[in-house]
């Protein structure tokens, strides 16, 4: 967790500002429009009131691709949320850590972190903040300059993050006048920050926490065409080989 000071926020707040018209104005309103998502707002925060469609178009207008015929690359993951939300929905637990893991287990295999916050936030929207790679980025950045010992993680991957994320922009939000105390303004300027002045900032090596690779639990892996028990030693790589292996034999439709 993120605990700023005052004078922290101050110093955060004033470069926010100097910066905010330029990058406010790069915002792709286009490929996000606003009234859908304040509809999802409302929709998602009562889980059982979402339709099969809202999920679609959600995470179409998450990628950028809302009201577009040919977007494909998260179909399977569309499918899945789709599939499942029913069975979500009717366990009435939306809080952060149950969202996670509810959704971890479900979307395993997939790169599913940025989704399943999505997802907290929508439904939790006064607690989560809407976080991404972007945004995290500039976040990391905003507080290299106030902290020399900060170390930047190179991208969101737990709870954590969300966490932290959420309580740093609650702590900006009434402090950057341009941003009349409207929290959505201050994620916009924070994704395009991330997105067209973070990737020119050099940021020494000692500096960036090591990529983590997400680790699978044996626990909720299934199969029913594998006896998963004989597999003894399991580190991820096992687990991926053994997901090769079943894939191979299923498209040549040995099972």
């Amino acid at each position: 967790m993120i605990a700023l000071t005052k004078k922290e926020i101050e110093s955060i707040s004033k470069l926010i500002s100097e910066h905010f018209n330029e990058y406010i104005s790069k915002y792709e309103a286009a490929k996000y429009p606003e009234e859908p998502y304040k509809k999802w707002l409302s929709a998602f925060s009562e889980p059982k009131s979402v339709e099969i469609d809202d999920i679609r178009q959600v995470m179409e207008w998450k990628h950028g691709h809302y009201g577009k015929t040919s977007f494909v690359p998260a179909h399977k993951v569309i499918a899945k949320l789709q599939k499942y939300w029913p069975e979500f929905a009717d366990v009435g637990q939306c809080d952060l850590n149950s969202t996670f893991t509810f959704w971890d287990a479900q979307l395993t295999g997939h790169q599913s972190f940025t989704t399943v916050a999505f997802l907290a936030h929508l439904m939790n929207s006064e607690q989560v903040g809407l976080i991404d790679p972007h945004s995290f980025r500039t976040m990391n950045y905003l507080m290299s300059t106030i902290r020399e010992d900060w170390v930047w993680k190179r991208n969101p991957m737990g709870m954590d993050d969300v966490q932290s994320f959420s309580q740093f922009l609650r702590a900006l939000n009434p402090a950057v006048k341009e941003l009349k105390s409207n929290i959505r303004e201050l994620n916009k300027f924070l994704m395009m920050f991330g997105k067209h002045k973070i990737k020119t900032v050099p940021v020494s090596r000692s500096k960036v926490a090591p990529a983590l690779s997400k680790k699978h639990d044996w626990s909720i892996f299934k199969s029913d065409v594998f006896d998963l028990d004989k597999i003894t030693l399991r580190a991820n790589a096992d687990l991926l080989f053994v997901i090769c292996i079943a894939f191979t034999i299923f498209r040549r439709g040995q099972c």
